[in-house]
């Protein structure tokens, strides 16, 4: 049972002092880990709601997000009831400082009373609330109100891992200002709780320097001073019924969430909010779809918006037009060796060697993969998803659309790998389950070799998921009915990522009279670096070195597009590299008529002028070189 304090004193908000040590906080260190995206903050909230999903219900969580614009006397009720007057002398103190977070706060208290009041409204159902006292790490409600990278999924199967993707709540907040109501899992009868939280940088006001965040709860006495705890049932039900966040007890447990003052800051201009509640649907279903396609899905997602107090739009995620194919792939009752038609889906099971644990908690072990694809239509335009995999775990989400390295001419596919328990749940899969989580960043966007695995593993854990990679590539070649011709011309697809004048397969280059001819050029973005390969023919005789030089470009519509620096080049047969920059140059002994090189750009998603490099496409420049003359 979760202690509630007996007193009626009168709620409040409550700010930390300054520590000390005097040190200054700039702003939120967590909401940098994250793009402001729309589709970023849909799938945190969701795996979030999914991880509090009840272990023993058989109705599927159902989250709703409800938009509303608040005027007149709804925003002034709205306002009075959260203590506006007192929480609007902090915020008054970031407007006028100097912090990232000092402009926006400034703009929005001046319009505040000539605009709407936009509020967001987020309900899960068939979860266990907010549980947990005040003071426990690791419980709901610490992890989600209270602390930081505090986290309470231990479990292999849950979606997160970091106590980071709250951070996105106050992020999609114009007063960095969020509200937590909830009905709770396990009591009887339900009780009823609200919290909430601002999260701001340090500031000064009138009365003395704060740290920062503030707390909106019943005032309690602690040996440090003064702190906000929660507040429960009737009063909490009065406060909540007066700012939209009252929970019915049909609603059942779950948790309610208010994001006050929503905004996309990633947008330049505030959109629609029925364009908003759309995008909404459409990414919960792009991400989350395999949780809905089941006899008994796991997840339902509703949007709703309300012009004053009139439903002015309703929808529901549904799987569109573009998921079908992966969707065919799942759920196909019968499969064969080899897709050769359109429609038809492949199998085939990949192993996957877990290193074994630094403390010695468990041993090496080998874990299997489904890996289903299915064939398009010959030489048809790829779909949204086209030649993609999504990768999916325990979780449901789809963690990432992987494009594979592997080009295929005019062969449209789609794959679906579900590894650890989103396979089954025998021993192996749960430790395979357990490392892929671990091999998730904060963003929970691909699976790589990250700092956890290093410190949970022994070595090897990058290699392993290489050899994945490289074997998945394989399984579709296979999967298609190929063979990887090295000879064969680079697929027109894929030429088109380079200068034809310059690489395109079977083009020759003039150097001191011999032709150099260049051919099986391949690119793929992974890992924050893109990797490269390809071959360099001389076919003449030659009496001394040979060389070719090498630039990486990102494809530009207008320009020569960015150069991107080399990390590495490697080459076979006798010859020599040195790298300067952007720029690789490759000397060749006169015994060797061709090199195979293959290579890496440095990481470059610390680059602020790149564009989101999923998205964006490469350009090699293979030219004769001057070295060897």
């Amino acid at each position: 049972m979760t202690a509630k304090p007996s007193t009626k004193r009168k709620p409040q908000w409550i700010f930390d002092p300054v520590p000390p040590s005097g040190q200054f906080t700039g702003g939120i260190p967590s909401a940098y880990v994250f793009k402001p995206e729309l589709d970023t903050f849909v799938r945190e909230v969701l795996q979030n709601s999914l991880d509090a999903r009840k272990a023993a219900s058989q109705t599927p969580t159902e989250v709703k997000f409800t938009f509303r614009q608040l005027q007149g006397d709804d925003r002034t009720r709205f306002l009075n009831t959260i203590d506006w007057e007192y929480l609007q002398t902090h915020l008054q103190a970031v407007a006028e400082g100097h912090t990232a977070m000092s402009t926006l706060l400034a703009n929005t208290i001046s319009d505040l009373n000539s605009t709407p009041l936009t509020i967001l409204r987020i309900d899960d159902s068939s979860t266990e609330g907010l549980t947990g006292d005040e003071d426990t790490p690791g419980t709901n409600f610490s992890s989600l109100c209270r602390n930081i990278l505090d986290t309470t999924k231990d479990a292999p199967s849950k979606g997160g891992s970091y106590g980071l993707g709250k951070a996105l709540l106050w992020q999609f907040s114009t007063l960095s200002t969020v509200l937590f109501s909830s009905r709770l899992e396990g009591e009887a009868p339900q009780q009823f709780r609200f919290f909430a939280r601002t999260e701001l940088p340090s500031h000064e006001t009138e009365q003395a320097r704060w740290n920062g965040s503030g707390w909106y709860g019943l005032p309690e006495t602690v040996r440090n001073g003064k702190r906000a705890v929660s507040i429960w049932d009737e009063v909490a039900e009065k406060i909540t019924r007066s700012i939209y966040l009252y929970r019915p007890v049909q609603l059942g447990t779950g948790t309610s969430i208010m994001v006050v003052g929503f905004h996309e800051p990633a947008q330049e201009e505030a959109r629609p909010l029925a364009a908003i509640a759309q995008e909404i649907l459409h990414s919960a279903a792009q991400w989350f779809w395999y949780c809905m396609i089941s006899a008994t899905p796991s997840l339902r997602v509703v949007a709703e918006v309300y012009e004053g107090h009139e439903l002015s739009f309703r929808g529901e995620a549904i799987p569109g037009k573009e998921l079908e194919p992966f969707i065919q792939t799942v759920l196909a009752d019968t499969t064969v060796a080899k897709a050769f038609h359109r429609g038809e889906v492949a199998e085939k099971e990949l192993t996957f060697k877990i290193p074994a644990k630094k403390s010695g908690e468990a041993p090496e072990v080998e874990a299997a993969l489904n890996f289903r694809l299915s064939r398009g239509e010959d030489d048809s335009e790829d779909a949204l998803w086209g030649n993609r995999i999504a990768l999916i775990r325990g979780s449901g989400m789809v963690v990432e659309y992987r494009s594979p390295g592997k080009k295929l001419s005019g062969i449209p596919f789609c794959g679906v790998l579900r590894a650890g328990n989103a396979r089954g749940f025998a021993e192996a899969d749960d430790a395979l389950e357990m490392f892929l989580k671990d091999a998730e960043p904060p963003s929970h966007d691909q699976w790589k070799a990250t700092e956890r695995l290093q410190e949970e593993y022994r070595k090897g854990s990058k290699s392993r998921l290489d050899k994945l990679w490289k074997d998945l590539d394989e399984a579709v070649v296979e999967l298609c009915g190929q063979e990887m011709r090295p000879d064969a011309e680079a697929p027109e697809a894929l030429a088109r990522l380079f200068r034809k004048d310059a690489i395109q397969s079977g083009k020759t280059l003039r150097q001191d009279d011999q032709k150099l001819q260049v051919s099986c050029l391949e690119a793929f973005f992974t890992e924050g670096v893109w990797r490269f390969s390809g071959r360099v023919t001389q076919p003449g005789t030659l009496k001394k070195p040979w060389s070719f030089s090498l630039l990486v470009r990102l494809d530009s519509e207008t320009g020569e597009g960015e150069k991107l620096l080399i990390d590495h080049l490697r080459t076979t047969g006798a010859a020599s590299v040195q790298i300067k920059a952007e720029l690789a140059e490759c000397v060749v002994q006169p015994s060797s008529q061709e090199i195979v090189f293959e290579g890496e750009t440095k990481p470059v998603h610390g680059n602020s002028r790149m564009p989101d490099l999923q998205r964006t496409r490469v350009r090699l420049e293979v030219q004769p070189g001057r070295g060897g003359r």
